[in-house]
């Protein structure tokens, strides 16, 4: 026989059964088994926890039943183990992915059913991602381009310091250079790079880098603004913001490499009459010259060098002008008052002027300059006030 009926269990006991065979030589062994009449399906587990590695998971749960015949292992609905024997209060799962998402509900089982199920959500570990090795900058004025070499194969993304500050934006994964178009020349920095991935962040390969300054840019709108016999103004646009001199040529001769950066005009006054001269301008840095621009000049035919040490002495009848005369070559003095031509023909050579057509307690503005057939020398003025009369 194969099988044997006892019907005179009661419910929800355990027995334990011993099924041996013999004849008129004895008894052979035995074979086990323990049976329990339960009508009820066994209580669900409780506090289910788990310890969560890279590729691994290890549940843990309180097992409160006493009538389970085994416990069921579902891992995102599906059954992996189904014949954990009962009391059994862990598992352990193996061969997951990195960084990924799975859920896992236990239950225990008996003759009669499933208990309800208890579950947990985890999410697998991933190992920081590798450090990338031999950072590189290259430098140009307006930008620096940072690579490296990316030694990881697990890497969300990579994040770019600047000077130890973290910079907008994170770099995907799998790329190796970073444009940063935000530096000013002339300075040095410090670049890092890191690797990072949920599981943390790698360490930073380092280096630093000197962005070089620029060559000024190229002034325009070179001009002579004045033009005499024995003085040259000259004057530009300052289109660059780096420049540290300016440097005039004059007929390819340096004549001044230290004109101050930012200024936009220069008198030149070592030259001759009737003489053509071509100015070069460029402006100058550390990082070289801009590019020259040119003007020719020719400069007229000698005009009278200008009177100085003009005085005035008012009465508040008359106003008694003085001057020294320092040319040879004056056809008349000119004498401007208030703004408008008062007396041109006043003789060479002349040193003095006495005007008495003036009324008292006003004010006068006084401007002389000699004049030949060639034009006027400079002038230079001044103010006088008439007193009144006692």
């Amino acid at each position: 026989s194969t099988s044997f009926t006892d019907d005179s269990v009661e419910e929800n006991t355990t027995y334990k059964y011993v099924v041996k065979a013999f004849n008129d030589a004895g008894e052979s062994d035995g074979v086990e088994i323990t049976v329990n009449t339960t009508t009820e399906k066994p209580p669900a587990p409780s506090d289910l926890s788990a310890d969560v590695g890279t590729d691994s998971v290890t549940l843990h749960w309180e097992d409160n039943a006493d009538n389970e015949d085994n416990y069921v292992i579902y891992r995102n609905g599906t059954v992996i183990k189904e014949d954990l024997p009962a009391d059994t209060e862990s598992f352990s799962d193996s061969g997951l992915k990195e960084d990924t998402d799975y859920r896992y509900e236990v239950a225990a089982k008996n003759s009669v059913g499933e208990s309800d199920r208890v579950s947990i959500d985890i999410h697998t570990r991933i190992d920081p991602p590798e450090a990338p090795q031999k950072i590189d900058m290259q430098a140009d004025p307006d930008k620096v381009t940072v690579s490296w070499e990316d030694h990881s194969d697990n890497e969300k993304g990579f994040k770019i310091y600047r000077d130890d500050l973290l910079l907008d934006g994170e770099i995907p994964a799998n790329l190796s250079t970073f444009i940063d178009d935000s530096v000013e020349e002339d300075r040095t920095y410090r670049y890092c790079v890191s690797a990072y991935n949920n599981g943390g962040e790698s360490s930073k390969s380092c280096g630093s880098v000197r962005v070089p300054l620029s060559i000024p840019a190229t002034p325009s709108r070179f001009e002579a603004s004045e033009i005499y016999a024995r003085k040259v103004t000259l004057q530009w646009k300052d289109n660059a913001g780096n420049e540290e001199y300016f440097v005039l040529k004059r007929d390819g001769q340096v004549i001044d490499d230290k004109i101050a950066a930012d200024s936009e005009s220069y008198t030149d006054r070592s030259v001759s009459p009737e003489h053509n001269y071509t100015y070069s301008l460029a402006a100058r840095n550390r990082a070289g010259d801009s590019d020259y621009v040119e003007l020719v000049v020719e400069t007229p035919k000698d005009t009278p060098i200008p009177p100085s040490d003009l005085s005035a002495d008012a009465k508040y009848d008359h106003v008694y002008l003085r001057w020294r005369d320092n040319s040879d070559n004056e056809d008349s003095f000119v004498l401007y008052r208030n703004g408008e031509e008062f007396n041109a023909s006043i003789a060479p050579d002349s040193v003095d002027y006495n005007d008495s057509d003036v009324e008292e307690d006003s004010t006068y503005i006084y401007r002389l300059l000699a004049r030949n057939s060639y034009g006027d020398s400079e002038s230079l003025s001044v103010v006088v006030h008439t007193p009144k009369s006692v």
